[in-house]
């Protein structure tokens, strides 16, 4: 899944890229189209549509890394390795009361 360098061919600088066509070009993700254009959506509106791709992974993670199965369970929902680009999560400590 890579994000275009330009979403929306021939269309002028100053206006923002498509949200449509960005989260289209997100589709190898494996994401519902409505997510997507989540993805898309936030990307624009943080200025950077080249981040969307990024955001689609982090949200393919999210989802399928949180399920709560037993690793290798044969009839899970696990999908295998998955790599998260960006900052790491903050480390959790523990605390006692």
């Amino acid at each position: 899944m890579t994000a275009p360098d330009d979403p929306v061919p021939g269309s002028p600088s100053d206006r923002p890229p498509s949200v449509d066509r960005l989260a289209r070009s997100l589709a190898d993700s494996g994401l519902p189209h409505p997510l997507l254009v989540d993805a898309a959506r936030a990307a624009v509106a943080e200025g950077d549509p080249a981040g969307a791709a990024d955001r689609a992974r982090a949200l393919v993670a999210a989802l399928t890394l949180g399920g709560g199965e037993q690793v290798g369970d044969p009839d899970g929902a696990e999908t295998g390795p998955v790599a998260v680009v960006g900052e790491p999560l903050p480390t959790f400590e523990e605390t006692t009361d």
